[in-house]
């Protein structure tokens, strides 16, 4: 698949989504030329900052990604899919899939004002401190990476990290953007999941192993694709 194509695929998923009701908001996503053979698809912030790489998220930084843009698909209980991949030749060399979840309970309902959907971040900035704390729920971000001009001792070609970023978990091969979705849908939204199954391929297409012979003794992920 192409970079360009791989873009209209994330578009017309996040369309879906947002029709179907299972998100707040969405991103287009864009594709940029980053060297000779090189193409970066990522969402189009659309905020002035740049998005920052923060050891570990907090309530501002969430924030912050809400008002700057700085996500592909805004779920609608609150949580953040970011999705980014580098192409070269129509293969992905290095790529970002990174689930938020929402550290705020609320109910979308609690939104709706006069037909229209009040800004999340709005609406969680206007809570009190004895409000905020009643509505607190820590729940551990993960974040699946391809990462090849990291690895190295400590840090697999493809990894994991669930909660903060020291953890690096292996990952047998490379995730991708199906299996990721699927993932995410499957186990915390499964009441939702028949919504999006049909959009997303299952088994996913072979990709070759990642995974260092040293880590392959560690505990790791996995999964099987299609031959």
């Amino acid at each position: 698949m192409s970079a360009a194509a791989f873009a209209r695929n994330l578009d017309s998923f996040c369309a879906h989504c947002l029709t179907e009701g299972l998100a707040l908001n969405i991103s287009s996503h864009v594709t940029r030329q980053v060297g000779r053979n090189s193409y970066l698809v990522r969402w189009a912030s659309t905020g002035a900052r740049e998005f920052r790489r923060v050891n570990d998220l907090d309530l501002q930084e969430y924030l912050d990604c809400i008002r700057s843009g700085d996500f592909s698909l805004l779920l609608m209980d609150g949580g953040i899919l970011q999705v980014s991949a580098t192409f070269e030749e129509d293969v992905i060399v290095e790529s970002r899939f990174y689930y938020i979840p929402c550290p705020v309970r609320f109910e979308k309902s609690e939104l709706e004002v006069g037909g229209e959907l009040y800004p999340l971040e709005d609406f969680i900035g206007e809570l009190s401190q004895d409000e905020l704390k009643e509505r607190l729920c820590i729940r551990a971000p993960f974040r699946f990476e391809l990462d090849p001009t990291q690895a190295g001792e400590g840090h697999p070609l493809s990894h994991v990290h669930i909660g903060p970023s020291s953890s690096r978990i292996p990952l047998a091969l490379s995730m991708c953007w199906d299996t990721f979705s699927r993932f995410v849908f499957k186990n915390f939204y499964p009441t939702h999941f028949p919504v999006v199954s049909d959009l997303l391929q299952h088994p996913a297409p072979y990709r070759p192993a990642t995974i260092g012979d040293e880590d392959k003794y560690e505990i790791h992920v996995s999964f099987e694709v299609r031959k």
